[in-house]
């Protein structure tokens, strides 16, 4: 599933937010394709997209789940990694913008709160923490995943648009016990 990196055709003069909000109309778009390569075992289609700083340009990238049996196994692989995976290849990487997540609703895996839109997983979250400035020594120029990162959570089925930063995303379920709903919800 390795879909192609797409340029975007931004000022490199633009800011992130000027970039990110340029970007919106095709990030959806690509998110929604990216479900299409989704490979699951149940009907449950993720895809994803994300708006990247590298060097002195901007460029997008997609990603989709893959996750072919029930339960936790090593052949699962989120939209998000395979974006962030593609990323931390470049030298030049700077900053993930932002994500754009496509996909039915779900309560959320690690609190069992219904937010009206999938958000990242507790795999998914557990990694962005490994890059969150500055949590994550690494040598100059270093990969960042920022508290300011954006994310839009589509809900496929009624397009309802859940808006989170890095922060906000981080918070949820924090100080909850977890949930059994995500597991009673997959079986």
């Amino acid at each position: 599933m390795n879909a192609p990196q797409r340029a975007a055709p931004l000022s490199p003069s633009w800011s992130s937010e000027d970039a990110w909000n340029e970007c919106l109309p095709v990030l959806r778009k690509m998110a929604h394709e990216a479900r299409k390569r989704s490979q699951v075992w149940r009907p449950f289609e993720v895809g994803v997209s994300a708006l990247v700083k590298i060097g002195n340009s901007y460029k997008l990238f997609e990603g989709a789940n893959r996750k072919l049996v029930p339960g936790t196994c090593p052949h699962r692989r989120c939209g998000e990694m395979e974006i962030l995976d593609k990323v931390l290849r470049d030298p030049l990487f700077e900053e993930v913008i932002g994500y754009y997540v496509a996909a039915p609703p779900q309560p959320d895996d690690m609190s069992g709160k219904y937010l009206g839109a999938l958000v990242p997983c507790v795999f998914c979250r557990n990694r962005f923490r490994q890059f969150i400035e500055p949590m994550h020594p690494l040598p100059e120029p270093r990969p960042v995943i920022t508290e300011r990162t954006k994310f839009i959570c589509e809900n496929v089925e009624s397009g309802f648009p859940l808006k989170l930063s890095m922060a906000e995303l981080m918070e949820i379920g924090q100080g909850d016990e977890p949930s059994m709903v995500y597991v009673m919800n997959t079986a």
